[in-house]
């Protein structure tokens, strides 16, 4: 694969990872997927928004809108999942965002240029 694919692949392991470590413990409450494409700034942007079916835990660290962005500071330590996996989507040319939806659940939206400057086409 290419870079950026394993690239991608990392940040979209990490996103769920963290969603599965930061919401209530249901094996039956899958998140909800949406994919769609939209242009931004002239560039074709694949777009995927994740809904979680379960609240977001309240001692993640950091504000909702800071998932993705900054290291998550705990009293023990610092995680970096999920910042990672923002920083890697930026690289790509793309971005993420939390926000907090209905019920204290979790809305992460990723969008990523359909086509990477410097990769061969496919």
């Amino acid at each position: 694969p290419r870079r950026a694919e394993r690239a991608f692949f990392l940040a979209m392991f990490e996103l769920f990872r963290n969603i599965a470590a930061n919401t209530s413990k249901n094996p039956q409450a899958l998140p909800d997927i949406t994919f769609g494409r939209l242009v931004v700034g002239g560039r074709d942007q694949i777009e995927i928004a994740v809904d979680s079916q379960q609240q977001v835990q309240r001692d993640i660290g950091v504000d909702v809108r800071g998932l993705y962005r900054v290291p998550i500071k705990k009293a023990d330590e610092v995680h970096i999942g999920a910042y990672l996996a923002g920083a890697i989507v930026r690289s790509l040319g793309g971005d993420v965002t939390a926000t907090e939806i209905d019920g204290g659940r979790l809305q992460t939206y990723v969008s990523v240029p359909e086509t990477i400057e410097g990769e061969p086409d496919a």
